[in-house]
């Protein structure tokens, strides 16, 4: 949330991919700050092209601009969701 935070404040737009497991208040307070937030299926495995990682890459290639990013949830480790930049902080650090 963080990240969509900052890209906010700069102007930024922000698309957030998240697993459908996301509550409703996060993907709204997502969406509060502007960002669109695409939610998956869940149950494929990772090579799927449904699974959060590969939609993430494949709007990011599709995004003119577009930078993208992973965020792990705190504790278990486990994928929190992907951030798609656009034309915003990825730019500015190159990456």
């Amino acid at each position: 949330m963080g990240l969509a935070m900052i890209a906010a404040q700069r102007g930024y737009r922000t698309k957030v991919v998240v697993s459908y497991k996301s509550s409703a208040e996060k993907i709204a307070t997502l969406r509060a700050y502007g960002a669109e937030v695409i939610v998956t299926v869940g149950g494929v495995t990772r090579d799927d092209p449904r699974h959060v990682s590969q939609i993430a890459a494949r709007v990011a290639a599709q995004t003119p601009g577009g930078v993208s990013l992973w965020v792990l949830s705190s504790g278990q480790g486990k994928l929190f969701c992907w951030f798609v930049l656009v034309g915003g902080l990825g730019a500015e650090h190159g990456v």
